[in-house]
């Protein structure tokens, strides 16, 4: 039975232990691949994005300042 092993979502790489996971998506990354943003680990910029500011939360401007034409 092979131990226990990862393989990092952003590379491809294999490593014989355990990744740390995308706070986001829950992809393993690498040191070399991680992405950190206020003490967590991402897989991608757009993952860190995602889960501190939001994803498709587009506001549309006339109706965030109550211009109603």
């Amino acid at each position: 039975m092979a131990g226990m092993s990862d393989v990092c979502g952003a590379c491809k790489n294999q490593f014989t232990f355990g990744l740390p996971r995308c706070q986001m998506c829950h992809k393993p990354v690498c040191a070399d691949c991680a992405v950190r943003m206020a003490g967590s680990v991402f897989c991608s910029r757009l993952c860190s994005h995602s889960f501190f500011f939001g994803a498709g939360e587009d506001v549309d401007d006339d109706s965030a300042r109550g211009d109603d034409d």
